[in-house]
């Protein structure tokens, strides 16, 4: 991330020199990945924790990893986090926080402080808002989680696509609020869910692009629908100037598999072996997936499912 953040700064400098740099600041406590892979017993994060079959079928470990992915810090791991970015927070004493939607030890020590932010899902704002549209849509007409049903929900799926949307409702939006009353952490604990994350002065802002999202019958006041939310960098030729040669020699298939999961051996051999012609011509990438886009020499993309990719491509 940190390179990331240097980039950025070099290209907002090449467009204004007077532009100051990004001052990074690093957080010692546990990584999302790190908190993930613990709270599931493992070493390092796999893409197998998170499988499950669909539908009702898979319900009871879709619940699971819900359990999991909506804050799997606990105990000392979520407290330490909470006070060291209290700590940052004054220190850099901010005009604005902008916040990811689940990293909640930071939403946490930004409420306490009362301060002013904003917060930026990966998803599009059909994944934040189908449970606030009338009549109960998001029980009835939009997939739950973990299912895989169409959309609209066919009449014959909605008994299980309730049950489901009853249960993901529970976990997502009591369990939290339950577990912060236990532990007086804040002195006011609320629900954390995008319907209880604002409170008239801050906004939510999420992709919302008309035929590539679910559409939406009402988009109440702070949510704000976007175009593919991606990360401006540098050209590809500034960044790796002979990958970017390479990249005009012909038409190129990009593969993005995402920065989420550590793949084990016996995926990553299945992967190698898909694209074994590939990986016998060429290095790992070196450009960033969004300049790679802008050579216009990129004919496919090929990922994972996850959000920034599909807005990637996309955009």
């Amino acid at each position: 991330m940190s390179a990331k953040i240097d980039r950025v700064s070099s290209l907002a400098r090449l467009h204004d020199t007077s532009a100051p740099g990004i001052t990074f600041h690093t957080i010692s406590g546990q990584s999302y990945m790190e908190a993930t892979a613990r709270a599931i017993g493992l070493e390092n994060l796999v893409t197998g924790w998170a499988e499950h079959k669909p539908g009702f079928k898979g319900h009871a470990r879709r619940d699971d990893i819900l359990r999991t992915a909506i804050s799997p810090w606990v105990g000392e791991a979520f407290q330490y986090l909470h006070r060291e970015i209290q700590t940052l927070i004054s220190e850099v004493h901010p005009a604005v926080i902008v916040l990811d939607t689940i990293f909640r030890p930071a939403i946490d020590a930004t409420r306490v402080g009362s301060r002013r932010h904003v917060f930026i899902a990966p998803g599009s704002l059909s994944d934040d808002l189908a449970f606030e549209q009338p009549n109960g849509q998001g029980f009835w007409k939009y997939p739950s989680v973990g299912s895989d049903a169409p959309f609209p929900v066919p009449w014959h799926r909605i008994p299980e696509n309730i049950y489901l949307g009853l249960r993901q409702t529970y976990i997502v939006d009591m369990l939290p609020q339950w577990w912060r009353r236990a532990t007086s952490l804040l002195p006011n604990p609320g629900v954390y869910t995008s319907k209880a994350f604002l409170d008239g002065r801050e906004l939510w802002i999420a992709p919302h692009i008309p035929g590539a999202t679910l559409p939406l019958d009402v988009i109440p006041e702070g949510f704000v629908g976007t175009n593919s939310i991606v990360l401006r960098s540098a050209a590809a030729a500034q960044q790796d100037p002979e990958l970017a040669e390479w990249l005009q020699r012909a038409p190129t298939l990009l593969v993005n598999m995402g920065s989420m999961y550590t793949y084990t051996q016996d995926r990553a051999s299945v992967m190698a072996q898909a694209i074994q012609v590939v990986l016998a011509q060429t290095k790992w990438l070196t450009i960033d997936s969004t300049a790679m886009f802008e050579t216009g020499q990129i004919i496919a993309s090929v990922h994972h499912g996850g959000a920034n990719s599909y807005h990637e491509a996309l955009a």
